[in-house]
C-alpha cells in the first residue's frame, strides 16, 4: 500500500481540531465515534506534550464522559504540573460548536534514571511472540470489517498461564503523519474489557460449557494504562489478570506485553448494557 493509499482515522485542522473519517465508527450508534480511536488522540496530545520536558509517560487515564459525536473535535492540552522530575498533563476533546468536554485524560510523567540493574518483584508469564515460528494464526472475519475494533490485526492463544490476545492498529491516527507507538497503544486500550470478556467466555466453555452465566455485553467508560517503560513495535499483548461484573457494574486489569516482554498493565470500567448470557 503506497502513501495515497494509506487509511487514516482522522484529519487534522489548526493544529488542534480532529475530524473523524469512517475508520472511528462506533459500534454503538452511528452518531458515535469509538473509544478507541479518542483515546488514541489523547496519546497523541500527551506524548507530544511529554516530548517538551524529555520525561517518559508512565501513566495515561481516559473518563468518557457522553457519547463522543461523530464530528470535529477540539483538543485542548496543558500542564497541571511541570517539574523537573514530575509532571502532569490534563486534556480535554469537545466539539467545535460546544465548550463541553465529552472526554478527558491525565498523563503522568516521570524522568527517567537510568540503572545497571532494573527490578521486577512479581512472577512474568511472557507470551508466545505474535511474529515468531509458534505465534497463533491471525483471526480472519467471514466480513469486511465496519468499525474500529474490526479493524485491528487480532491474534488469540492459550498456554499454560491462561489465555491471551495480540492486537495491532494498522491504519494511521492522524492523516500525514507518522503514528508512534504509543499512541497506537494508548487507542487500543479501549479493547482491552472486550476482549477480556471473550476471553473470560471461552475459559468457562471450557471448563464447563453451559453451567455458569457469561459476562454481559457491557460498555466502556474508561481507561487506565500503567507503562513500566516505553512500548514498541506494532504488536500489543494483554492477558486478564482480573475480571468481574457484579450489580451491573463491570471491572477488567490486564497485563500488557510487547514483543520485548510484559511492558505494563491496564485497568478499565464499564457499565452492563443487557442480562448476562449463557452458552
Amino acid at each position: 500500500m503506497n502513501n495515497s493509499e494509506k487509511q487514516f482515522i482522522y484529519e487534522l485542522d489548526a493544529g488542534n481540531t480532529y475530524r473523524p473519517t469512517v475508520h472511528a465508527r462506533s459500534p454503538w450508534s452511528e452518531t458515535m465515534q469509538h473509544g478507541g480511536p479518542v483515546m488514541g488522540l489523547f496519546g497523541r496530545e500527551v506524548e507530544k506534550a511529554a516530548a517538551q520536558t524529555g520525561m517518559r509517560v508512565v501513566r495515561l487515564t481516559v473518563d468518557l464522559l457522553k457519547a463522543v459525536p461523530f464530528e470535529a473535535l477540539v483538543a485542548e492540552t496543558r500542564f497541571e504540573r511541570e517539574g523537573s522530575r514530575i509532571a502532569a498533563i490534563v486534556s480535554t476533546l469537545r466539539p467545535v460548536n460546544s465548550d463541553a468536554p465529552v472526554a478527558r485524560a491525565s498523563g503522568l510523567l516521570l524522568r527517567a534514571r537510568q540503572r545497571d540493574h532494573p527490578y521486577r518483584g512479581n512472577t512474568e508469564y511472557p507470551l508466545p511472540c505474535p511474529t515468531g515460528s509458534e505465534a497463533p494464526r491471525p483471526v480472519v472475519r467471514d466480513k469486511p470489517p465496519t468499525f474500529f475494533h474490526e479493524q485491528l490485526d487480532s491474534i488469540h492463544g492459550v498456554d499454560d498461564a491462561g489465555r491471551y490476545v495480540w492486537a495491532r492498529m494498522k491504519q494511521d491516527l492522524v492523516a500525514g503523519e507518522a503514528t508512534s507507538p504509543f499512541q497506537k497503544a494508548a487507542a487500543m486500550m479501549d479493547v482491552i474489557y472486550g476482549w477480556g470478556a471473550r476471553m473470560e467466555v471461552a475459559r468457562i466453555r471450557a471448563l464447563a460449557p453451559g453451567k455458569h452465566a457469561m459476562p454481559a455485553l457491557s460498555i466502556n467508560v474508561d481507561s487506565t494504562s500503567y507503562w513500566e517503560r516505553p512500548f514498541t513495535g506494532e504488536w500489543l499483548g494483554m492477558r486478564p489478570s482480573v475480571i468481574s461484573q457484579q450489580d451491573g457494574i463491570a471491572l477488567v486489569s490486564n497485563v500488557l506485553y510487547d514483543e520485548a516482554g510484559r511492558v505494563g498493565t491496564s485497568t478499565a470500567s464499564a457499565l452492563n448494557q443487557g442480562k448476562p448470557k449463557t452458552p
